[in-house]
């Protein structure tokens, strides 16, 4: 079984994840499953996952469905929506709810989610300081998608789309001023190097999930097939949803302590203009999700209807 990381073998999804899942395939399995692990983007990137698992280059791996907003996962980008969740422990609860209601709307042919998880929240790394919306007048900011470059354009900075590979050379080079990230993620690509301005809007997350080929569960023995279906699918589910709060911690703890970092605190007037300026992203999901055939009102209703039910607060 070859699983394609998409990320260097010292980040949290390789140690908190896929090695433990391996040593779990391998004692379950009574060593009838041998995992091979490629870091990095060995065998492809998590801009080309969906169609590398559908196409069996390999057989597992992380994705990120915002990627892939043509993709019969739309509505999983509902998610890493600005300010869709307060926290990893509320976001993983609502969006758990959201799947189970939403399953049939939200697959992707030759490829099992077990689960999927939320980040911790996006702050804003930049080469110089973001203290105000204003600040990003005319800045370079590196966008991931165009759902994301919306949002940056609300913010009233100017989109490059880039992969998160070139992200560190960018900031480094110039070519970008500031991109967003989570202090979990950015501290293991070291962003704060070249961009030590972290501003603290905390204004949205990634989503992601573990992605397992079809073709190759259906291609094992029956029994083996049963204690992935039963078991090891399950637990691999379990594994994503803890990774990102096992590190939250440590990640803010470690930014704080790091000489040359500035950690820019947002007043709730400053943090608001952030916050209105985004509204208009969601109006544009709503119409994107009823071209696409989905109930998108209905779907928002039924997201901030869930947040509000596991504590959280409507952001408009």
């Amino acid at each position: 079984m070859r699983i394609n990381t998409g990320v260097p073998p010292s980040h949290h999804y390789v140690k908190n994840v896929w090695d433990p899942w391996t040593e779990k395939v391998d004692e379950e399995t009574d060593g009838a499953v041998t995992i091979e692990i490629y870091d990095g983007d060995t065998l492809g990137s998590f801009g080309t996952a969906l169609s590398d698992i559908q196409g069996n280059v390999y057989d597992g791996t992380f994705i990120i469905p915002e990627y892939f907003e043509d993709s019969d996962l739309f509505p999983y980008t509902i998610g890493p929506m600005p300010y869709a969740y307060p926290d990893i422990d509320t976001g993983n609860e609502v969006l758990e709810k959201f799947v189970d209601k939403y399953e049939d709307e939200m697959t992707a042919d030759g490829v099992v989610l077990p689960a999927a998880t939320v980040s911790d929240l996006y702050n804003i790394y930049s080469t110089k300081p973001v203290e105000k919306l204003d600040d990003l007048a005319g800045m370079q900011f590196r966008a991931s998608s165009e759902s994301n470059a919306d949002l940056i354009k609300a913010w009233g900075a100017a989109p490059v789309q880039t992969t998160t590979g070139e992200v560190y050379q960018g900031l480094e080079r110039g070519t970008i001023d500031a991109t967003a990230y989570t202090n979990v993620g950015a501290l293991g690509f070291k962003f704060y190097e070249v961009a030590p301005h972290i501003s603290a809007v905390e204004a949205y997350g990634t989503l992601v999930a573990p992605a397992i080929s079809q073709q190759f569960l259906d291609g094992l023995p029956d029994d083996t097939r049963q204690v992935f279906e039963d078991s090891l699918l399950p637990e691999l589910g379990e594994l994503a949803r803890a990774t990102y709060g096992m590190e939250v911690d440590d990640a803010n703890d470690t930014l704080a302590s790091e000489d040359g970092v500035d950690i820019i605190e947002m007043s709730d007037e400053d943090l608001s203009e952030f916050k209105e300026a985004s509204e208009p992203v969601w109006e544009d999901w709503i119409e994107e999700a009823d071209e696409r055939g989905h109930d998108g009102q209905e779907m928002v209703d039924t997201w901030m209807d869930l947040l509000e039910e596991a504590g959280g607060e409507r952001p408009f």
